[in-house]
């Protein structure tokens, strides 16, 4: 039963510290933070870009933007250059 309890600590304990690591920060503009990016997001490429299949906090492109490139900025879909 000891070995029982002591196990739920840890996994009690080891959630917790998961959850603390979703720290919301500031997101540049047209962005807004979230705890697990999406591998789906979308580019003005309209290509699948490859990401590991691994939650991790940062910051996405609001409704109505995408992204530049991978690491550019969010915009409307107009103004993704041609």
């Amino acid at each position: 039963m000891k070995l029982l309890l002591a196990l739920f600590a840890v996994l009690l304990l080891a959630s917790c510290l998961e959850a603390s690591r979703c720290i919301p920060k500031r997101c540049p503009r047209n962005e807004r933070f979230t705890c697990c990016v999406p591998c789906t997001q979308k580019y003005c490429s309209e290509q699948d870009i490859n990401c590991p299949d691994v939650c991790r906090p940062g910051c996405v492109c609001r409704n109505g933007f995408v992204r530049e490139n991978q690491f550019g900025n969010c915009v409307r879909p107009k103004l993704c250059p041609k």
